[in-house]
């Protein structure tokens, strides 16, 4: 494998990325990396810069979001890979995960890493919006799991024992 040159990093608020990747960014600068952010605009972009990362915004709505904003946020995510080209993606949390693994189907896609810091929220609700929202998530975890050239990082085993057992 070609030496990695260029990293995007997915996520669903731009203060996740700055509190816990910071370092991670900023490790990738010093080597030489061009790693570009991207989540929805917040107080946090600065930080995000002040590491050497280029921050890029794209849609994505809190919660489970509407069809339309879904859907707007999958086309961003494919537009930023096609435009950007990085030899790398990580996307972090559920949301990203699964949109962004739908936005990267296909021929052509580049190596990804999932990352599900917990999901322990959308197993403790309870209702039917929730039920359909666990299947949602369960059908896309599961879906982007499977993809080649991917990874799957979960950071509780109860989490992946819930997913992929």
């Amino acid at each position: 494998m070609a030496s990695l040159q260029k990293m995007l990093v997915i996520a669903n608020t731009d203060w996740f990325i700055a509190n816990f990747m910071s370092s991670f960014l900023a490790a990738h600068t010093r080597n030489r990396i061009e790693v570009v952010a991207a989540s929805p605009s917040g107080r946090h972009v600065e930080e995000l810069r002040r590491v050497g990362a280029r921050w890029v915004e794209i849609p994505m709505s809190r919660g489970r979001g509407s069809v339309r904003s879904n859907l707007a946020t999958i086309i961003a995510i494919r537009r930023l890979q096609m435009d950007l080209n990085p030899g790398l993606i990580h996307l972090v949390t559920a949301k990203p995960v699964v949109l962004g693994n739908l936005a990267l189907s296909g021929n052509g896609a580049p190596r990804v890493i999932n990352v599900l810091p917990g999901l322990g929220h959308a197993f403790s609700a309870r209702g039917i919006a929730s039920s359909i929202n666990r299947q949602v998530l369960l059908w896309g975890v599961r879906r982007a799991a499977a993809r080649p050239w991917s990874l799957t990082v979960f950071h509780q085993q109860a989490d992946a024992e819930r997913m992929l057992g």
